[in-house]
């Protein structure tokens, strides 16, 4: 038997072409399964409805019909209004209140025809169709306007290809990324003595590179002002990059302050660690792999069933390869573990990453999202 989570009754059974699915006679609320959603409910909306469900961050106030679990209360903007839905993650149960079921974008349905019913020039437009389609989708990024698709075919660059919009504009992603980009053009016209031997690219780095057996010259500044200079134009370029696509998710959960409190653990953490593993180096170390890091591990372990996707393509033919997020990352880690240990063992053998100072930043952004988890948990429990 199941129980009305609003008020209290028992909910009736109820069948349609889709499927099985339950409503209350008194409040005239009605249950379904995601599987059922699925099926009737646009795609972007199941999607994100149950993206922010397994992700956590929202209260949990009525019981599940059917375990009678708290459900998540998750919020879903419409084109008529914000609708608020309450989800189980474990029955995978959907309760709408009267209504709202009906503010919701439908999945347009095929209408299908008798076999005998299509004509043969029918059937040959649809094939043609078919492989035309085929075509368009081979050739998706031909005709895509968004820069990012192109990166990521021309160097192989990751997508995040979640429909999570951002609530809040990442103000402080865009800006972070701003300066990073002015500094390494500033630092790029020096290297190639633009400025007319006023100051030279060497000098920046050995002034305001991190020295670990002098870490605390300018008072120890260089822990910090490392993150902005990079020894390698295409490692600078892709932080920026990583920085812009998953920053902004980021910011958006933890909020401007958060998000720069994040950012700089991440760097001062990836600098003191360093800074321990090389302590009587004399040569400068520069990079912002370490902050972005933190930033990235962040995202994957709060969000870590969103899709990461890498296009691929020989000859004009293009395909798209997608994993979660936290697979993507774990593989990533394994390779900057590879390269920490043999960094340790004096065997440099990637000059442009430092496994060391990496390892520390994806340790603070699994830390802060760690903290924030327990956080929703105690929440949660005082609520209910």
């Amino acid at each position: 038997m199941f129980t009305c989570p609003h008020c209290q009754s028992e909910l009736q059974s109820n069948k349609s072409r889709f499927g099985l699915f339950w409503t209350c006679p008194s409040c005239k609320g009605r249950a379904l399964t995601l599987e059922l959603v699925r099926k009737i409910v646009s795609p972007v909306i199941a999607n994100k409805l149950w993206q922010r469900t397994i992700t956590g961050g929202y209260p949990e106030k009525r019981k599940c019909p059917s375990c009678s679990n708290p459900m998540t209360e998750v919020p879903i903007i419409t084109d008529k209004k914000t609708v608020y839905l309450d989800a189980c993650k474990k029955c995978h149960f959907i309760w709408f209140d009267n209504s709202e079921f009906r503010l919701l974008p439908k999945k347009p349905q095929e209408i299908k025809q008798p076999e005998n019913e299509i004509s043969i020039k029918a059937k040959q437009a649809l094939a043609i169709a078919q492989v035309q389609l085929m075509n368009e989708q081979q050739r998706e990024l031909a005709d895509c306007e968004d820069p990012s698709f192109i990166l990521a075919l021309l160097f192989n660059l990751p997508i995040d290809a979640s429909d999570e919009e951002t609530e809040n504009t990442p103000i402080l992603t865009w800006i972070l990324s701003f300066v990073m980009a002015a500094i390494g053009l500033f630092c790029l016209f020096t290297y190639f003595d633009v400025s007319n031997n006023l100051i030279k690219y060497k000098e920046i780095i050995d002034n305001w590179g991190l020295i670990p057996a002098q870490f605390t010259r300018h008072f120890g500044l260089t822990l910090l002002t490392s993150f902005f200079l990079n020894s390698n134009i295409y490692i600078g370029a892709l932080s920026i990059y990583l920085l812009l696509v998953f920053g902004e998710h980021v910011e958006d959960v933890l909020g401007k302050w958060r998000f720069s409190f994040l950012t700089f653990c991440s760097i001062f953490a990836g600098s003191v660690f360093f800074v321990m593993c090389n302590h009587s180096s004399t040569l400068p170390f520069v990079g912002s792999s370490a902050g972005v890091t933190g930033i990235i591990a962040y995202y994957a372990f709060k969000f870590p069933f969103n899709e990461v996707k890498f296009l691929y393509g020989m000859r004009g033919y293009y395909r798209w390869a997608s994993q979660p997020a936290i697979y993507v990352f774990v593989g990533w880690l394994g390779v900057q573990l590879f390269i920490f240990w043999k960094q340790l063992h004096g065997w440099d053998i990637m000059e442009p990453f430092s496994g060391i100072a990496n390892i520390a930043g994806a340790v603070t952004g699994f830390l802060f999202c760690l903290f924030d988890r327990l956080k929703e948990l105690k929440t949660n429990k005082q609520r209910s």
